[in-house]
């Protein structure tokens, strides 16, 4: 996904393709966002907020875990754990910072 903000829409549809292709139930989906934005703090902010809201097509059973990274501050990680038949599944968002100054 490229944004330069939070499209609710948008990120819902992939989202959705994601576990539409997922036919197997892998236990890790991975889902990158280029934020194309001037205040990459706030653009997290609302997107870890987004995630807290969103209605997952399967079971929530943590909605955002924030990972840390060192030395990388132009990158955030977001794991979402879901339920799918008994079995956790994490999708973890990638939150890349593209407007570098």
């Amino acid at each position: 996904l490229n944004l330069d903000s939070i499209q609710s829409d948008y990120i819902k549809k992939h989202i959705d393709k994601i576990y539409n292709y997922d036919t197997w139930g892998a236990k890790y989906n991975y889902l990158v966002v280029y934020a194309n934005t001037k205040d990459f703090a706030q653009f997290c902010t609302k997107y870890q907020e987004f995630l807290r809201k969103f209605k997952f097509p399967i079971k929530v059973k943590n909605a955002v875990v924030e990972r840390d990274i060192e030395n990388c501050s132009e990158i955030r990680l977001y794991d979402s754990e879901l339920e799918r038949n008994g079995s956790t599944t994490i999708i973890t968002h990638i939150v890349v910072n593209i407007e570098c100054d």
